[in-house]
Formats: structure tokens, C-alpha cells, sequence
């Protein structure tokens, strides 16, 4: 970390720098997660914290702001799926966040991107696949059949660096 950065971390009042260390962890441990755990898992470890804890911070917006942030800081490819999940996890069980997962072909290979929903309103960059319908949407006491049914499964394989 430059002397720049670490200057400015320190002018953070207490609460910010507790935001910002929180989600450069939630960001590695989900880095982590994707290399050694397959996707299943980390889709039941979502909903499990989403319905059995309270979310770490309940301000969506801060969240989503630091998790960008630190994104750039931490080894492994940049990825929507890598803040989404990061996201999620500090923010499960807060009332109306979700989290959505979509994939469509283009050129021959599936894309995929991943995003965050509060309510009706997308917090995490949609991109383009905004107006899709998601394969996938996790949020607090929704059912376990929702992840049975959805059509993506462990092992599956998305090129979401191409959105």
C-alpha cells in the first residue's frame, strides 16, 4: 500500500475505516471462496447468512461504495461475481437485498454477470444485463428449492470478466 493511501485510510473517521477493512476482507475471502470452493457451496453459505445472521452493515450504499474501492487492491481477476458476492455477504439479510445472477450466449460462449438488488433498484452495476431475467436470485428466507431449481449448477463455468 503507497504512503498515500495509507494516509488517507488513516484520515477515515472509525466507522469508514471499519467499512473499508471489512470489505477489502469480504473481497478476499470471496476471491478465495471462487478458486477452492465450488459455486453450490458459496450459493448455501449466502443463504445461510442471509437467513440465520444479521446483515454486517445495513447501509447499502456505503457497502457497495467500499466494496468498489477495494476491489482494485486485491489479487485475482476483477469480476462482477467477486463484488457481488462480497457485497451480499456483508449485506445478507438486510430487508429487500438479493442478489442476482444472469448468463447469457454471445459469440458462443456464456456470459455471466452478477449484480446486487435493493428493492427495485439495482446497486451494484446491472450493465447491459439489467433488463434480463436472472437464473438466479438469492435473498434472506427464500426457500431452499430456489437454489435446487435454479438452472445453474455447481461446476458451472461463467466468463463474467467479458461484461
Amino acid at each position: 500500500m503507497s504512503r498515500g493511501r495509507l494516509q488517507r485510510f488513516r484520515r477515515l473517521e472509525a466507522r469508514e475505516r471499519r467499512r473499508a477493512v471489512r470489505a477489502l476482507a469480504a473481497v478476499g475471502v470471496c476471491e478465495l471462496a471462487l478458486r477452492v470452493v465450488s459455486f453450490k457451496i458459496i450459493l448455501r453459505a449466502l443463504q445461510w447468512r442471509a437467513d440465520h445472521a444479521a446483515p454486517v452493515d445495513s447501509d447499502v450504499a456505503a457497502v457497495t461504495h467500499w466494496i468498489e474501492r477495494v476491489d482494485p487492491l486485491v489479487p485475482g481477476e476483477r469480476s462482477c461475481l467477486r463484488r457481488a458476492l462480497s457485497a451480499y455477504w456483508l449485506l445478507g439479510g438486510a430487508p429487500g437485498v438479493e442478489l442476482r445472477l444472469s448468463a447469457r450466449p454471445e459469440r458462443g460462449r456464456l456470459h455471466g454477470h452478477a449484480w446486487v438488488r435493493e428493492g427495485s433498484r439495482d446497486v451494484m452495476r446491472a450493465g447491459r444485463f439489467g433488463r434480463v431475467k436472472p437464473l438466479l436470485a438469492v435473498a434472506a428466507s427464500s426457500s431452499r428449492e430456489t437454489l435446487k431449481g435454479s438452472r445453474l449448477r455447481a461446476g458451472s463455468r461463467l466468463n463474467t470478466s467479458a461484461v
